[in-house]
């Protein structure tokens, strides 16, 4: 929201001419929608990282429970029902807005190529016009970025159950469960393609 504020003012502080309202209101209006989509995405990424961090957490109470107890006879049969569910859960979200995401990362390569091909001709210089859009264009990545780290933060689940290892003896049905998180490949996609933090950057 604060950047959605801040490329307003630096839009309505640079507008001049009789039409100026007009075009400042065009421009909230515009932007306003924009920062809607971001703000959506936003909050689903964020309750979705926070779905995976449940996991995790409950991973690690269920793994030190049963190496306190020293006992071998666990479920991981359950884990792997819940881990499915938190994966089918990330992909149906993601599934409901990948034409939200595509809508938003058009808007992003357009405003770039529309930017670079203007400064080229010398009509655009950098004042509070261009200023302004570069908030939005920040405001942009922040979404993109955010979904995209719910495929970093499914990645290093593997990593965090591995750790859970039992030291007296070599357990393969934990193992089992490793692999089987790290197989499902879980996290952000849009149609089919799954998006990382590289990807984005």
């Amino acid at each position: 929201v604060a950047l959605w504020l801040a490329a307003v003012a630096c839009r309505g502080y640079a507008a001049d001419g009789a039409l100026a309202s007009l075009y400042l209101c065009a421009f909230a209006a515009w932007s306003g929608t924009l920062m809607g989509l971001c703000l959506c995405v936003l909050h689903l990424s964020n309750c979705l990282t926070c779905h995976v961090d449940g996991f995790s957490c409950g991973l690690v109470q269920h793994r030190q429970q049963h190496l306190e107890q020293q006992t071998m006879h666990y479920l991981t049969s359950d884990l792997v029902s819940r881990w499915n569910k938190v994966q089918a859960t990330t992909r149906r979200c993601f599934n409901a807005v990948e034409h939200m995401l595509i809508a938003l990362q058009s808007a992003m390569v357009m405003a770039m190529v529309l930017a670079t091909l203007v400064f080229q001709e010398g009509i655009l210089k950098l004042d509070l016009h261009f200023i302004s859009l570069l908030l939005l264009l920040a405001l942009i990545s922040v979404a993109l970025l955010r979904s995209a780290f719910v495929t970093d933060r499914c990645r290093r689940v593997p990593s965090l159950v591995n750790t859970l290892v039992s030291d007296s003896v070599v357990d393969f049905e934990w193992q089992y469960l490793v692999r089987f998180i790290s197989d499902s490949d879980a996290g952000c996609y849009i149609y089919n393609v799954q998006v990382t933090t590289t990807m984005v950057l």
